[in-house]
C-alpha cells in the first residue's frame, strides 16, 4: 500500500520512551527557554602556558599574554536575559559594575575562569569575564554554573580577545545532547554545509526523475512505456532513510509493493548487501529479469497498473550494472576498459528484446570510458580509501545535478547518497 505501515504500539511506546528520556534529561530544564546567542572564548589548555589563577585583565590580554582562546560564534548560554544593558562607559571605566550567574549546558564547553564572552546589544559589543565556575554534580554530565562580570564595552578589549584566538569554533545547536558533536571547526563547518547542500541538490533531483508521488514508490520509466520497480533498491532506500532529511517533517517513508517470502535470500545476494557489509569480494555479475508483481496487495495492482514490473535476480539475463563497474567496485582500481566512440549507457539503452534473448551476452555492452567522483566516491567507501569527506571532490559531485535519468543513474545515485550521509555521520561523531 502506499502511503506508511507501522506498529501503532510500538510507535506510541517508542515515543513515550523518547518523551520520558527528556523529561529526565539534565538539557530538558533548559531547552524549552531561550536562550542568548555569545560569542565564546574559552581558555585553549593545549595552547596556553599559564596559571590559571590569574585575575589581573591587564595580563591576561595583550601581546605579552600567554593565554590564547578558542572563540565559539553562536553559542547559546540561559539567564542572560535578566541582563540589564544599560551600562555606560566613560573615560575613566565603566560607570558601574555587574556581576551575575548564568548556566552553560553539558557536553558543549568547559568553562574556566578567565574565560570571555562577547554580546552584541544594540550596535556595542559587552564583554564579559568569567570569575567562578561550579559544576551541578547531583547527576553525570549535568550543568556549569559561571559567575561573570562586566568588563568592557568598547571594541579595543574585544580585539584584544581576538587576537589572542587559536581556533574558530561554530556551534550547531541543534545537535546539542544528540551524539553529534556540537562545536565544529569553523571551516569544516562550511564544508559540511556544502556537503549538505551537494546532498540535498542530487537527492531532490532524484526524487523528480524517479519518485512516483501516487504509488509512494521510486520506478524507472522506460523508453518503451513499461515502468520497472526495483524492491532490494526500495528496501535500501528505507532502511537508510536516505531521503529523510534531519529537521525536515516533509519525509519519504516506503515499503516494499512486491514482498515475497524469496525477497530477504534475494537481498543478501543483491549489490546494496554487498555494499552495506563492505564486502568486495562477493561482487559478482547481478542480472535480472522484469516479471509481474507478485504481491496482490501492491499499490500497483490495487490501481490495475499491470505496465509496472519487478525486477527480480530469480533466472535473470539482464546485466544489472556494467562489468567495468563491477570490476572496479571489487578491485578497487581503473581497469582497462575497451574504447567506444559512442559508449552504451547500461542495458536499458539497448533493445528490450536483446537483453531478454537467452544469448545475450554482456561483452555486447561497455559503459563510458570516463569513471566519474561518484564512481570515485562509492569505489572508495567499499574499500575504506575515503579517511573523510575532504578528500571527497564536492565540486566535481555538484556537477551531478544534471545527471540524466539513466538506468545506471537509477541505480548508483542511491548508493553515492548513502557513502555521503555515511561519512557525514562519521564526520560528525562526538
Amino acid at each position: 500500500m502506499a502511503g506508511f505501515i507501522f506498529n501503532e504500539q510500538e510507535f506510541v511506546n517508542d515515543n513515550i520512551f523518547k518523551f520520558e528520556n527528556k523529561l529526565n534529561s539534565q538539557y530538558s530544564r533548559f531547552l524549552d527557554k531561550s536562550p542568548t546567542y555569545v560569542t565564546y572564548y574559552n581558555i585553549s589548555t593545549i595552547e596556553s602556558t599559564v596559571d590559571l589563577g590569574f585575575s589581573n585583565i591587564e595580563a591576561i590580554l595583550g601581546p605579552n599574554s600567554p593565554l590564547k582562546f578558542k572563540e565559539i560564534k553562536d553559542f547559546p548560554v540561559y539567564g542572560l536575559d535578566s541582563v540589564q544593558f544599560d551600562l555606560e562607559d566613560e573615560d575613566e571605566g565603566l560607570n558601574s559594575s555587574f556581576d551575575s550567574e548564568l548556566i552553560i549546558l553539558p557536553n558543549t564547553v568547559k568553562p574556566l575562569p578567565n574565560d570571555f564572552f562577547i554580546v552584541n546589544h544594540l550596535g556595542k559589543q559587552f564583554l564579559f569575564m568569567v570569575t567562578s565556575v561550579s559544576y551541578d554534580t547531583i547527576k553525570s554530565n549535568n550543568y556549569y554554573k559561571i559567575g561573570y562580570t562586566i568588563k568592557s564595552l568598547d571594541e579595543d578589549s574585544s580585539d584584544k580577545v581576538k587576537k589572542q584566538v587559536n581556533e574558530v569554533y561554530k556551534c550547531i545547536v541543534e545537535n546539542i545532547g544528540t551524539e553529534d558533536k556540537c562545536l565544529i571547526l569553523e571551516e569544516d563547518y562550511e564544508l559540511i554545509k556544502r556537503m549538505s547542500s551537494v546532498y540535498r541538490n542530487i537527492a531532490k533531483r532524484y526524487l523528480l526523475y524517479f519518485y512516483n508521488k501516487k504509488y509512494n514508490s521510486f520506478l524507472f520509466k522506460h523508453e518503451t512505456g513499461f515502468k520497472a520497480y526495483d524492491r532490494y533498491l526500495t528496501h535500501f532506500i528505507q532502511e537508510h532513510s536516505l531521503f529523510n532529511e534531519k529537521g525536515n517533517h516533509e519525509t519519504i517513508m516506503l515499503c516494499n509493493e512486491d514482498d515475497t517470502q524469496d525477497f530477504y535470500p534475494e537481498y543478501d545476494q543483491s549489490i546494496y548487501r554487498v555494499f552495506e557489509l563492505r564486502k568486495p569480494k562477493y561482487i559478482k555479475i547481478y542480472k535480472f529479469v522484469c516479471t509481474c508483481i507478485e504481491n496482490r496487495y501492491s499499490t500497483f495492482n490495487l490501481y490495475r497498473d499491470y505496465s509496472v514490473k519487478s525486477v527480480r535476480y530469480r533466472y535473470g539475463d539482464i546485466c544489472y550494472l556494467h562489468e567495468p563497474f563491477l570490476n572496479l567496485l571489487k578491485k578497487g582500481f581503473k581497469p582497462i576498459q575497451p574504447r567506444n566512440e559512442e559508449p552504451l549507457d547500461p542495458e536499458f539503452s539497448i533493445d528490450p528484446e536483446e537483453a531478454l534473448d537467452p544469448d545475450f551476452t554482456l561483452d555486447h555492452h561497455v559503459c563510458p570510458n570516463e569513471f566519474t567522483e561518484m564512481d570515485n566516491v562509492i569505489v572508495g567507501y567499499m574499500h575504506n580509501t575515503i579517511s573523510s569527506i575532504r578528500n571527497i571532490d564536492l565540486e566535481e559531485l555538484d556537477s551531478l545535478l544534471y545527471f540524466d535519468n539513466t538506468w545506471e543513474i537509477f541505480i548508483k545515485i542511491p548508493l553515492l547518497l548513502f557513502t555521503l550521509k555515511y561519512y557525514y555521520k562519521e564526520f560528525m561523531k562526538n
